[in-house]
């Protein structure tokens, strides 16, 4: 009785390893050897997506396809750089803005991965204290460079000075990256 319970345990491990390996095999071959994944999407009743393999869709299914992997990006982004912009007074008010553009660093031209602004409570040229209570935001965005359209190379920001008697200043930064 022993033996035979052994046996019938070995059996049913090797059941196991047997379906596991099954599975891995079906498993592996989505993607296809192309990369390609190939699905179908349900379009009546509750909007599924399964993905297949080797199969057709069945009736009310839409076929869909897409690659594992997606096309390659512009390259890696490394040696984060901070630009300030020049300091600009914003006399009571008034309304400025001013951009910080990234620099360009062994021909490389930055792109501007984020940016803000630093308040000054007074004119610039006086070298105030930091915090300027009058001074308030009204736009802070990346903004495109002429030298390379298809990306934004510098930050700009948009004050308001809301005093009626002191004049306050502010200055941009940017956040640069640069392709490696």
């Amino acid at each position: 009785m022993r033996k035979a319970r052994v046996i019938m345990v070995a059996a049913g491990v090797c059941g196991v390893i047997f379906a596991a390996g099954g599975a891995t095999a079906a498993l592996a071959s989505i993607p296809g050897t192309t990369g390609v994944i190939h699905g179908c999407y349900r379009t009546a009743g509750p909007h599924t997506l399964s993905v297949i393999n080797g199969q057709t869709c069945p009736s009310g299914s839409t076929p869909l396809s897409w690659n594992q992997k997606g096309p390659a990006g512009p390259g890696s982004y490394t040696q984060p750089a901070y630009s300030p912009g020049n300091s600009q007074d914003v006399a009571p008010g008034a309304m400025v803005s001013v951009t910080a553009t990234c620099p360009v660093i062994s021909g490389t031209t930055g792109y501007a991965t984020g940016g803000g602004v630093v308040t000054y409570n007074g004119p610039a040229s006086s070298d105030p204290s930091l915090h300027a209570p009058d001074l308030r935001m009204i736009d802070s965005y990346p903004s495109p460079g002429s030298a390379a359209r298809n990306y934004n190379t510098g930050w700009t920001a948009t004050m308001t000075n809301e005093s009626t008697s002191q004049t306050e200043s502010f200055q941009t930064w940017a956040m640069c990256q640069y392709a490696s």
